[in-house]
């Protein structure tokens, strides 16, 4: 009996987890789907499109669903516990690049023996790129600081608990 309950928990456990990587990938899937309809609009704006297919609705549906995908295997602890930061993006850029390209073969995105095309595709992709990791970088940044405040102000406060009262005002720690 207790065997059992203990299965039961350790799959219970088990599926808690698995449902929170999946809340993530659908967090990252919006965040994804939202940003690619921005670029979208941008690049149909520039080239006077009236409309957007719905074949390209599902496409970056799709798409997006990849993308956050890549952005959990290539930046959470969950595959690698200790990766550098510039190598997480090249695991993340590479095959996303790749699945962008086939996507844009397959589906026709620009006429693919176009050069020029191919080049405006690149820039676009790396452009969105750099511009996520410059995002990423700033919050990160900003986070750091704010919980290293925190933390400054924690041993502060720990740090007087400890004092002891000396003439002259100034103590010594235990």
């Amino acid at each position: 009996m207790q065997v059992k309950e203990s299965y039961k928990k350790g799959a219970l456990i088990k599926m808690k987890r698995f449902f929170g990587k999946v809340k993530h990938i659908q967090i990252y899937a919006a965040y994804n789907f939202t940003a690619m309809m921005c670029v979208f609009t941008l690049v149909a704006f520039i080239l006077k499109l009236k409309t957007i297919p719905y074949l390209t609705i599902a496409e970056l549906i799709i798409i997006s669903l990849i993308c956050a995908t890549l952005q959990w295997l290539a930046f959470s602890d969950d595959v690698f516990k200790r990766l550098a930061y510039k190598w997480r993006i090249v695991i993340f850029m590479i095959p996303l690049l790749g699945v962008l390209t086939s996507f844009a073969v397959k589906f026709k995105w620009f006429p693919v023996d176009d050069t020029r095309a191919w080049v405006i595709f690149i820039t676009i992709f790396l452009t969105c790129l750099l511009g996520c990791i410059i995002c990423f970088e700033i919050y990160y940044r900003s986070t750091g600081n704010k919980y290293n405040g925190l933390l400054k102000e924690y041993r502060k406060r720990q740090g007087d608990r400890e004092v002891k009262g000396v003439k002259g005002g100034k103590g010594q720690r235990k």
